[in-house]
């Protein structure tokens, strides 16, 4: 018989003489209180707070929907804008989250400790995995499996030239580059009855930017191959922000092709001028701009 026996030592300090930390059984301890709950909800590393703990159907507490509805409200903004909003939410949601950040009052005493938790209190070094085998009675260490040292249950906080280096955008991982708006491929209908193709973005489009030759509607079929189709009139409106082709004739036929310009010689703009960058989930060059192309089955 074999047993594994999970063990988390931890290094806790005690109120009276915080110089002198001690090992002990993170089983006698109660954990660290998480921190930043508010930061992390409105980077999505949360969970909302219920009103009733117990009932994950109840409602979210105030506070946390109002975050909630703010991380909505960033994402919905036109990427150029997000970080700049993003970092002004975070700012102010951390002032809130280190506000609550104050010394622990003993029970006993009132008296004021040096940390926000009640001591003593823990911070979990590593979990011990110890393989005992029983032998004639007795419990000892198994020879046949081995015990393990995991020390990734540690609470760590990143390293400063860490965060330097991602603030810095030189983490070596791609970030979103700044670009035009973009057609969301899933949003685009045709409507042969209405004689009208809708193209929605991400963001606005520069009036001035928008003309036929931007475009450009063709048609397959078996029996004549590709044919384009005239476009008569395109609008934009910002209250639905979508593109609206009107067309001379219903596409028919088996394939129904889409072009919107973000290249060439006149290219659809945002407000900001940057031309559009293709569909939405594509990356392309700020100022190189790119074309959104789309073939739909009739």
């Amino acid at each position: 018989t074999s047993v594994f026996i999970s063990w988390r030592p931890s290094l806790s300090w005690n109120s009276q003489d915080s110089s002198r930390p001690m090992v002990m059984s993170a089983r006698e301890l109660p954990p660290l209180e998480s921190f930043g709950h508010r930061q992390q909800l409105l980077l999505g590393l949360a969970e909302p707070q219920r009103v009733d703990p117990e009932d994950p159907s109840s409602e979210i507490v105030e506070s946390d929907r109002l975050i909630i509805e703010e991380s909505h409200r960033l994402a919905s903004l036109p990427p150029h804008q997000r970080p700049l909003e993003l970092q002004r939410a975070l700012h102010h949601l951390a002032v809130q989250d280190s506000l609550e950040r104050l010394p622990a009052t003993l029970d006993d005493t009132g008296e004021r400790t040096l940390m926000p938790a009640h001591p003593p209190a823990s911070v979990t070094l590593a979990e011990l995995s110890i393989a005992l085998s029983e032998v004639d009675g007795q419990w000892q260490f198994s020879a046949s499996q081995t015990s393990t040292v995991d020390t990734a249950v540690r609470p760590i906080h990143l390293a400063t030239s860490t965060l330097v280096a991602l603030l810095a955008g030189q983490s070596g991982v791609d970030s979103p580059a700044v670009t035009g708006p973009q057609i969301d491929a899933d949003g685009v209908t045709v409507d042969s009855t209405t004689l009208t193709i809708a193209l929605p973005t991400t963001s606005e489009i520069h009036a001035a930017s928008i003309s036929l030759d931007s475009f450009s509607v063709s048609v397959f079929s078996d029996a004549t191959g590709w044919e384009e189709i005239v476009i008569d009139s395109v609008t934009f409106d910002s209250t639905t922000m979508q593109i609206e082709l009107v067309l001379d004739v219903a596409p028919a036929g088996e394939l129904t092709r889409i072009i919107a310009r973000g290249t060439g010689p006149t290219p659809l703009l945002g407000i900001d001028l940057l031309p559009l960058a293709g569909k939405l989930g594509q990356t392309a060059a700020s100022d190189s701009g790119q074309d959104f192309v789309i073939t739909i089955r009739n």
